[in-house]
């Protein structure tokens, strides 16, 4: 009998045993299918991934690809990667988001990113859809090439060259080489050819115009007090050259002094240079600071009707010289918008 039972419990085991294995075999036989990865999970994964790699694909004008792969730093807060999609988002080469890139730039422009206050100004224009650059554009891009960004600075220069400004165009133009500028090196020579025909002859417009910008002056007063440097900087050259508003010298001065309290690399520069040729009384030198402000480039004259400062999707402005007929066309390049991004670093 207990053998009976015994044999009977086996016969169980072996059979419970039985299930366990058809069942395993069942779950052997289904394999899980994972769900594709998003190019973001696969750019998170590699660890070899870089920003560099994602400059590389914008580049090779992969912009898709380029936004995807910034956008894995824009996440990290990284402000190169900002600044990059910041630009993407309302160039045309991805899905046009005019608020993102509003607030990508306007955090990169916080922490004194020049190139990104510059592309805030492209964006004023792209938002417009004009094919001219309006008044805060125009502030903007001053404020970029004061900062000490090349593209700003060869774009001031393109366009003063435009305005016939032959000497002012000079000006920005050797600026923006002295910066970096790969368009502004290749411009040069046509821009100074313009230049020293312009002063052998005399009849031809050299000048800058001396309208007042009230609106503006109150602006730069204003930031100016808020303690920014670059504003300080560019009211006190603006006083220094009677750009826009009467020229006074020791107000000038003393703005100059408040600017490098504040930071300007600029102004810390200029300023014992000013002040190497005071008279015997120790006053201001004034025939040594109208020599001085001659060296200096002109800030960019707001006016009031809007004439713009070109197109800076396309990369290249035409000029027509009158004076040789209208074959003679002469082009003059615009950088990339993020040329040397890998570069860039906050200004001081």
């Amino acid at each position: 009998m207990w053998s009976k039972h015994l044999g009977t419990k086996l016969l169980i085991y072996l059979g419970l045993a039985g299930v366990m294995v058809c069942q395993a075999e069942v779950v052997i036989n289904h394999p899980i299918i994972e769900k594709p990865k998003t190019l973001s999970e696969q750019i998170g994964e590699d660890a070899t991934f870089t920003l560099s790699s994602a400059y590389d694909s914008y580049q090779h004008k992969d912009y898709e690809t380029a936004y995807n792969e910034f956008d894995f730093f824009v996440k990290k807060n990284d402000i190169k990667a900002l600044v990059a999609n910041g630009y993407l988002l309302f160039s045309g080469y991805v899905p046009t988001d005019f608020v993102k890139a509003s607030d990508y730039l306007a955090k990169a422009a916080s922490f004194k990113y020049a190139r990104a206050v510059y592309l805030q100004a492209l964006l004023e224009k792209r938002k417009q859809n004009s094919t001219q650059f309006n008044i805060a554009a125009e502030r903007l891009i001053n404020r970029a090439a004061a900062m000490g960004d090349y593209v700003a600075a060869n774009t001031l220069a393109n366009y003063h060259f435009q305005k016939a400004n032959y000497a002012l165009a000079q000006r920005w133009n050797e600026k923006a080489i002295m910066l970096g500028s790969p368009a502004a090196k290749r411009n040069q020579s046509m821009i100074f050819n313009r230049a020293e025909h312009t002063v052998s002859n005399p009849t031809m417009n050299r000048t800058v115009s001396q309208t007042p910008n009230h609106e503006l002056i109150s602006e730069l007063r204003e930031r100016s007090k808020n303690g920014e440097a670059n504003a300080s900087y560019e009211l006190a050259i603006r006083y220094h050259k009677g750009a826009g508003i009467a020229v006074n010298f020791g107000e000038a001065i003393r703005l100059y002094q408040l600017a490098a309290k504040q930071g300007s690399s600029e102004a810390k520069k200029i300023l014992p240079i000013l002040l190497s040729k005071q008279t015997t009384g120790g006053n201001l030198n004034s025939m040594w600071m109208q020599e001085m402000s001659n060296m200096l480039p002109n800030p960019v004259i707001v006016n009031t009707n809007n004439s713009g400062l070109g197109s800076p999707r396309v990369p290249n402005h035409e000029y027509l010289d009158i004076e040789k007929g209208a074959s003679a066309i002469h082009v003059l390049e615009e950088d990339d918008p993020l040329d040397g991004l890998l570069r860039l670093s906050p200004h001081h």
